[in-house]
């Protein structure tokens, strides 16, 4: 019949999809080994797409939430590693609108404030960010907006919660950028002696 022939022609999607998230997820290792940026991020984009496909012709059924929500963070950790620090928050926020559990709330916290720290942003900026982008905030400036068991309260707390993130990750971007200029310093010095030796050689 009709059904049955659809529904196998979907469970063959379905099974042919799934062998080409674990390749794709392969290559992406593989390249991130090889620090092969460019071609790891074209792979991670293309996972993240049958991922999202996938979710959308299972219904959910045949692969969860996760999967979409894990393949986004791992692009985002591509982004940070390019530098492409406004597509990193832009997907950052994309993927904690979509967040359904805390499993993940911390590593995607962690991301999206470093990203906002990369690209600059002081605090109000962040704050603003946050109420007007994420859906938890919009609801917190409308409080019309709240269902379940969301609460002012719980609200305000998430918020303070991104911006000392925020803070932390500004304070682990200065620390590294100090360091980073004392390594050159050092390395200036170093190579600064070896001249004067290779001098005092032909001197001597």
């Amino acid at each position: 019949t009709d059904a049955s022939e659809k529904l196998a022609e979907k469970i063959h999607k379905l099974l042919s999809a799934e062998a080409n998230l674990k390749a794709y997820s392969k290559q992406v290792e593989n390249y991130l080994c090889l620090k092969m940026y460019d071609q790891a991020k074209s792979w991670q984009e293309a996972h993240l797409k049958l991922c999202d496909e996938v979710y959308s012709l299972s219904n959910g059924s045949f692969l969860d939430l996760e999967a979409c929500l894990l393949s986004r963070i791992k692009l985002i950790s591509i982004f940070i590693d390019m530098k492409l620090y406004s597509e990193g928050l832009e997907l950052s926020i994309e993927a904690l609108n979509m967040l359904t559990d805390e499993d993940e709330y911390d590593s995607l916290v962690e991301q999206f404030s470093l990203c906002c720290a990369y690209l600059g942003m002081n605090e109000t900026e962040v704050r603003d960010l946050l109420i007007n982008r994420l859906c938890e905030f919009v609801k917190f400036e409308h409080p019309e907006y709240i269902v379940g068991n969301w609460e002012k309260e719980e609200l305000v707390s998430r918020l303070d919660n991104f911006i000392d993130r925020f803070n932390s990750a500004q304070n682990i971007i200065e620390n590294k950028s100090d360091t980073a200029v004392a390594e050159v310093k050092d390395k200036a010095d170093d190579e600064s002696k070896i001249a004067q030796y290779g001098e005092l050689a032909i001197a001597l």
